[in-house]
């Protein structure tokens, strides 16, 4: 799984993407829902993609390893 920052489709907001995490779309969810519990922020599930708003890599990479994941970082 990797952590991407973008702003693609924001906008130009900044946005923190997940892209690559394994599971069904009801786990996804609920990853993503306990990402904006923790972090403190919105979100949202584009297909396979979770995006946070912000750019919040390194808390969501503390919490995804915590949960057992294999996270790396990419791009700038």
């Amino acid at each position: 799984m990797r952590l991407h920052r973008g702003k693609s489709a924001r906008g130009g907001k900044p946005g923190t993407l997940v892209v690559g995490l394994p599971g069904s779309e009801g786990e996804l969810d609920a990853v993503l829902k306990r990402c904006k519990q923790r972090i403190g922020t919105g979100g949202t599930r584009q297909e396979r993609v979770l995006v946070i708003q912000g750019d919040h890599r390194d808390k969501l990479k503390a919490l995804l390893e915590a949960d057992g994941h294999k996270v790396r970082l990419a791009g700038g």
